[in-house]
């Protein structure tokens, strides 16, 4: 999935360089970075980043907000220079993986 993704988004950046260079003036935005093999986050360590940020997180049980989502991405970036990472072993009682 990874490399796949990878691909993707490497291939957008080459291909359509002069269509994103004019979409950059309206909208910030830079090219998404990757770490060489998978960037992998396990849910205990989220909640220590999140806990980390200032974030309340009780029983560690409760489904992420926006605000904490981008807080957590933000952290990831910084730490492991990474914009696309895998959140792994997320509760199943909290949501159904299949929703976003």
């Amino acid at each position: 999935i990874h490399n796949m993704f990878k691909h993707i988004f490497t291939g957008l950046e080459s291909r359509w360089a002069k269509e994103l260079e004019i979409i950059r003036e309206q909208y910030e935005s830079e090219p998404v970075t990757f770490t060489d093999e998978p960037c992998v986050l396990h849910w205990p360590e989220a909640m220590e980043i999140l806990k980390g940020e200032g974030f309340d997180m009780g029983d560690e049980m409760g489904d992420l907000t926006g605000a904490m989502e981008l807080a957590l991405g933000a952290a990831v970036k910084e730490k492991y220079g990474a914009d696309f990472f895998m959140l792994d072993k997320y509760p199943a009682d909290i949501r159904p993986f299949y929703t976003m």
